[in-house]
């Protein structure tokens, strides 16, 4: 994911938190069939929240400095889901940090290539 996402080796550990959430959402045979989030809290996974690993994610920026004519969003990177809340995790390739953030809205059809 991260050699075809084009993004730098560093967020390995976040391919490695996103397949685990994925296969946590996969049914297995060893449940009979159910999902591991199906069989632990009766009900069954929803999937209509999951993006593609490297597409552009546009985080909404609350307050700017500078004026009604300052961009309301920064561009990133989407790399993964939060464990603890529904917030998702996007890499911001200018600063070299992970944002996790709630307020992300992801264009799948766009990969960037920052390096």
């Amino acid at each position: 994911m991260v050699i075809n996402a084009q993004l730098p080796n560093f967020l390995w550990s976040e391919v490695v938190n996103m397949t685990i959430y994925f296969t946590n959402q996969n049914p297995t045979s060893v449940n009979g069939s159910l999902t591991p989030i199906h069989f632990s809290t009766s009900q069954p996974p929803k999937l209509n929240h999951l993006k593609m690993f490297g597409c552009l994610a546009y985080i909404h920026v609350i307050k700017l400095i500078g004026g009604k004519m300052e961009p309301r969003f920064t561009k990133n990177l989407f790399v993964g889901y939060d464990n603890m809340s529904q917030a998702y995790h996007v890499y911001n390739p200018h600063t070299c940090q992970i944002v996790i953030s709630k307020d992300v809205v992801c264009n799948e059809e766009v990969m960037q290539q920052w390096f």
